[in-house]
């Protein structure tokens, strides 16, 4: 991994550990940012991170009372 998108990614790692410990990632932002953490590491071409992303995604909108097309706004 490059250097630009090692630091990226522990940006990344951080800054979902503050939203997961906000908000929770059932919560429609901590859903939005995993959204947001898979497209990213799909773009970088790196799929076994995406996937990782992905299966907490998957876990998250599962266990979610809402999603993020009928949440509301004031998250």
């Amino acid at each position: 991994m490059a250097s630009h998108e090692a630091a990226a990614s522990e940006r990344l790692r951080i800054g979902f550990s503050r939203i997961k410990a906000d908000f929770g990632i059932r919560r429609r932002r901590g859903i939005e940012a995993l959204e947001r953490i898979v497209r990213l590491y799909e773009a970088w071409g790196k799929p076994e991170k995406a996937a990782e992303y992905r299966r907490m995604l998957e876990e998250a909108k599962a266990a979610s009372p809402v999603t993020t097309s009928s949440a509301p706004a004031h998250d």
